[in-house]
């Protein structure tokens, strides 16, 4: 009998469930709740002790589904978790079920040995180049370049590894495509902006499926540095980054500095953020409000806001107001002062003294 943690997707609880088969990690399962089944995600293989209950109180697994979450996409999800950015339970609404798939090596269909000859001083090109991690082949045109990274490719299929190809224009893509496919069959395809839909769906689909290896783009427009070119297209909900509102680009920047702070121990500097959580819910502002606590640790924040949410996280709080046109600035020492002006905020100005009035209590909670 073994032992697993399953995660509701439901309701973003966890419980304990047992199973006579060995399930992976991020695997699909039904269990059962009262009379209801529940879709989860095995979470965690837990041993026998671990288990604080009876052993014949612990219900088994319903079924095991064929569908899984990947590894690297349930870390997302428990990451973006731990760090307030979102629930469980709204987490899982873009997670999407994968479906366990055995892919074999499609080279094997086509040829066992590169189909072309290289000459000698290709193949002393060919040496040179797999000896070093970035190179630079440069020659005329007709010199016999392609062949040389073509069988470069071909090693990289032979461990199932896939290849990218980027060329400067979309035009030379078909021209170059024809030439691979003459190779590599229908291993290869090619991806730009001129692509139906219903293509790009069939590329993806063939990508994910494993019947896809090489991949022919066009180069971004972008300056090359000395080490080559990296790029990284971040889309929020199908959208581009830079069709984003200010504010939100300004969010994903916040999302992006914290995740540095996780993987870079040093990591440190100075953030000046005006308004960061303007038009968001009192829910949304608090996971701002806590991702900022936790980015205060590598860096030192100056943060303006007119939400109570965010002031209540701070280490330190001051109060900028007009007196007779005259700019001023307070610094809120005691609790009660950080409380009643919360309260202010809030718009109970009212109720700033009143110690019993709820907009007091829930200010006096969210500093606590």
């Amino acid at each position: 009998m073994l032992f697993f943690n399953i995660l509701i997707i439901k309701n973003g609880n966890i419980f304990t469930y047992s199973s006579f088969r060995k399930l992976e990690i991020g695997q699909y399962v039904q269990i059962k709740i009262r009379n209801r089944i529940l879709c989860g995600i095995v979470f965690k293989e837990i041993q026998a002790d671990e288990v604080n209950f009876p052993f014949e109180k612990v219900k088994n697994i319903v079924k095991a589904t064929k569908y899984f979450l990947p590894k690297e996409h349930l870390e997302t999800l428990i990451f973006a978790k731990n760090w307030h950015f979102i629930n469980f339970r709204s987490a899982f609404q873009f997670a999407k079920p994968h479906r366990k798939i055995k892919t074999k090596n499609n080279i094997s269909k086509h040829f066992n040995n590169f189909p072309i000859k290289l000459s000698e001083s290709q193949n002393k090109a060919f040496k040179e180049l797999k000896e070093h991690q970035i190179s630079l082949l440069f020659g005329d045109t007709g010199t016999g370049k392609t062949e040389i990274y073509q069988k470069l490719i071909f090693e990289n299929l032979q461990k199932n590894l896939d290849s990218i190809i980027l060329v400067p224009e979309i035009n030379i893509i078909p021209q170059l495509q024809t030439r691979f496919k003459k190779i590599f069959g229908d291993l290869v395809e090619g991806w730009h902006a001129k692509l139906t839909k219903k293509t790009r769906q069939k590329v993806l689909k063939n990508i994910y499926l494993g019947k896809t290896k090489i991949t022919l783009e066009k180069l971004p427009e972008n300056n090359f540095l000395k080490t080559g070119i990296e790029t990284c297209k971040l889309f929020i909900e199908n959208t581009e980054v830079f069709k984003l509102s200010y504010g939100e680009q300004n969010r994903v920047r916040l999302a992006i500095l914290t995740l540095k702070t996780k993987f870079i121990k040093d990591e440190k500097g100075i953030l000046f953020l005006d308004e960061i959580d303007a038009n968001l819910s009192g829910d949304e502002s608090m996971r701002v409000a806590k991702v900022l606590k936790e980015l205060s640790k590598s860096y030192q924040i100056f943060a303006i806001s007119h939400q109570p949410q965010l002031t209540s996280q701070a280490d330190h709080h001051f109060l900028v107001y007009k007196e007779k046109r005259v700019s001023k600035v307070k610094k809120l020492v005691t609790d009660d002062e950080r409380v009643q002006e919360i309260v202010r905020m809030v718009g109970g100005s009212d109720e700033v003294s009143n110690k019993k009035s709820q907009l007091y209590q829930f200010a006096l909670k969210l500093i606590k």
